[in-house]
């Protein structure tokens, strides 16, 4: 305007404030924009068919659990639960930890079990503490393992005989199982006989979350008394054995006639290499003696069973004398029977007496008979069907045994 020799003309005042104004409202606009067109999602309320997952925590001494909802919805993590297929077994749901042992590859039966069935002492032991605190909104879980391969025959033989394997909703072997995470138990330090319940102090004073699975170290535990009722059970429904050869049926042409079967497990095979496990022919046959004397047996109710891995028969010939003095059968010698089938009858033994040996103590814990059981690494005095022998004098308490085997014969006659 200068150049051109213009006059330039004042804006109005009014002009600016226009301006001004409108200025401003452009601007809150470009503001509001996003915020008014965003539309808000409403919040859906929670279905009634799920529950939480919540974490629980087990802390020191007095073992605190928070109250939580008994239903935890299974994740990514925790083992799919199979509906159970046995009455025998105890509860296995609300499962919060897992527990387990994996037996020695090459042991003998007995020791397999006793070792597996440690995590299921522990676990009903745990669960009872639980429970005796008002804390019954969780639990310890047992998870099943099978036999491992024997030195007195394959694992997965025993499995199907023995029915053992029947309704454990979780496995070892499980897809499931192999997500948890897994914490190794460690042995006591010192060489007391450790019960499930010290397992069990040492298990709750740890903080643990859930989804954990334990594993019990190699040791057995001394006590196996508060899971025979699982096991009996288990094996008395579905054990496979009756296909095997009955040895207690008299032979053909005498008379059948109700007889009272006493059966002498005598242990010998690898056991000679530890002299403290094997009694001497001489011990059976005192022990004998005075079991038909304290039971007032009459020869021509009795029939004696020598079950045995030993090969050569001759040594028995002295104890087959001495016992054919004591009853009108013919004293049975059984060497070569199938090693399931020995064990069958050791269960079905009307009375059984035990070598030092887990095989036969595992038959006498699921034996219903009277058994005449020296103390060992194993207890020998869960009930009322245990007579405790000493070794050295094969003596025992007469009258109560007898009180025993009447006890017995009412409840399981022959």
């Amino acid at each position: 305007p200068v150049l051109l020799g213009l006059r330039r003309r004042p804006v109005p005042i009014e002009i600016h404030k226009y301006f001004l104004f409108g200025g401003i409202l452009i601007l809150l606009s470009l503001m509001l924009i996003p915020l008014v067109s965003i539309t808000p999602q409403p919040i859906a309320p929670p279905s009634p068919n799920t529950s939480p997952s919540p974490l629980i925590r087990i802390s020191d001494p007095p073992y605190h659990i928070p109250e939580v909802n008994v239903s935890i919805e299974p994740n990514e993590k925790q083992p799919t639960e199979k509906l159970s297929t046995s009455s025998c077994l105890p509860p296995q749901d609300r499962c919060s930890m897992y527990i387990t042992t994996v037996p020695d590859t090459g042991a003998g039966l007995g020791h397999q079990h006793a070792q597996r069935d440690d995590a299921l002492l522990v676990a009903l032991e745990i669960n009872s503490m639980l429970q005796e605190a008002g804390k019954n909104t969780t639990n310890i879980c047992y998870v099943y393992h099978p036999l491992q391969h024997s030195k007195h025959s394959g694992g997965n033989q025993w499995e199907q005989v023995l029915g053992f394997n029947v309704g454990w909703r979780l496995r070892m072997h499980d897809a499931s199982i192999k997500k948890l995470g897994s914490k190794q138990i460690k042995k006591f330090k010192d060489k007391d006989k450790h019960t499930a319940a010290d397992y069990a102090q040492l298990i709750l004073s740890q903080k643990t979350n859930n989804n954990t699975l334990y594993q019990m170290p190699g040791t057995t535990l001394f006590s196996h008394c508060s899971s025979v009722p699982v096991w009996r059970c288990l094996y008395h429904e579905h054990n496979k054995l009756g296909e095997e050869p009955n040895l207690f049926t008299p032979p053909s042409g005498q008379a059948k006639k109700t007889l009272t079967n006493i059966v002498l497990h005598v242990r010998r095979g690898d056991a000679k290499k530890h002299p403290e496990r094997v009694f001497p022919l001489t011990y059976y046959r005192e022990l004998a003696n005075v079991v038909v004397k304290a039971l007032q047996f009459n020869p021509d109710d009795i029939s004696f069973h020598i079950f045995s891995d030993e090969t050569n028969d001759r040594i028995f010939q002295p104890l087959i004398k001495s016992l054919q003095l004591l009853s009108s059968e013919k004293v049975q010698l059984h060497l070569t029977a199938s090693v399931t089938n020995v064990f069958r009858h050791l269960v079905l033994a009307d009375i059984l007496l035990m070598s030092k040996s887990g095989m036969s103590h595992l038959a006498g814990m699921l034996s219903k008979k009277l058994k005449f059981a020296v103390p060992f690494w194993h207890a020998t005095d869960c009930d009322a069907t245990w007579v405790s022998v000493n070794e050295q004098w094969h003596t025992f308490n007469h009258t109560e045994a007898l009180a025993k085997w009447d006890q017995v014969q009412k409840e399981h006659p022959s």
